[in-house]
């Protein structure tokens, strides 16, 4: 014990391989944390302190995400990618141009349909 500081590490260096294994088996950190019996923030600690043992997790978890589909990238010339990955090509440019100039175009004709238009002097007489 010489040498040593403060509490016994939660999890122990031979555990690291049953770590990686549950790492790769779960979800999320805090399922695997579950798991090894200890708070999610032993296991963030540890593989903030252990690069090689964080690389080694990553590796896992990207094997794990591996088995899922990724998801496809929308091409250029729509109004989500304008939106939602700040595209600013001409085409993506125009489609939101023009989605939005529809919606407004709709909005419009509910908005006529339910507000009546005020009489004018000039159609009462």
């Amino acid at each position: 014990m010489a040498g040593q500081r403060g509490q016994p590490a939660r999890i122990q260096p031979k555990q690291y391989t049953r770590l990686i294994v549950v790492l790769r088996d779960s979800p999320t950190i805090a399922a695997a944390a579950a798991a090894m019996k200890v708070d999610p923030s032993t296991i963030y600690r540890l593989l903030k302190r252990e690069p090689v043992l964080a690389q080694m997790a990553a590796a896992a978890r990207a094997i794990a995400a591996g088995d899922k589909p990724t998801p496809q990238r929308e091409i250029c010339g729509t109004e989500s990618r304008y939106v939602l990955e700040g595209c600013r090509c001409t085409d993506c440019t125009e489609a939101a141009t023009l989605a939005r100039a529809k919606r407004r175009q709709n909005l419009a004709a509910v908005y006529d349909s339910v507000v009546p238009m005020p009489i004018r002097r000039e159609d009462a007489a």
